[in-house]
């Protein structure tokens, strides 16, 4: 880690720490339905396993480290739920950056230095954006976003 890296987490040490106890108390603890694609059909009250593959859930008859009990019929290719997972889902660890673009207020994508973006994206698998700024930020960069998420 570099000495501006550091300084940049003691800078924002409590929006770190803050952030992750959202994510482990809301996302992670809270989550009461896994939604999955079925592999195969799946009846209500079916024992499912879950699994991950290419950053997608995926429910099936087979075993698998975690598992769960459909509360749905689904069909292949269709989306299934499990409340309550049993075990941990099976999955490649990976990597992630995120690029934080400021609000129109601030400048918005005006103030996003193209070739900085580029770089941080250049050996990603997808690119996702957040709204409409980092769309058009992403755009301003000929970067296309695998998935854009739209913010009311």
């Amino acid at each position: 880690m570099t000495k501006n890296g550091i300084e940049w987490v003691l800078r924002h040490a409590e929006a770190l720490e803050a952030y992750a106890r959202h994510i482990n108390r809301d996302i992670i603890q809270q989550v009461a339905v896994w939604t999955a694609v079925a592999r195969e059909d799946i009846r209500k009250g079916d024992t499912v396993g879950v699994l991950m593959q290419d950053g997608w859930l995926y429910a099936t008859k087979q075993a698998q480290s975690a598992t769960g009990r459909a509360t749905m019929d689904a069909k292949p290719g269709r989306t299934s739920a499990s409340p309550r997972l049993s075990g941990i889902i099976e999955h490649e660890e990976g990597s992630s950056t995120s690029a934080k673009v400021p609000r129109v207020e601030q400048g918005g994508s005006r103030h996003v230095r193209t070739d900085l973006l580029r770089d941080a994206v250049r050996d990603a698998e997808m690119v996702a954006a957040v709204g409409l700024e980092p769309y058009v930020a992403l755009r301003k960069a000929d970067i296309e976003a695998g998935y854009v998420l739209r913010i009311p």
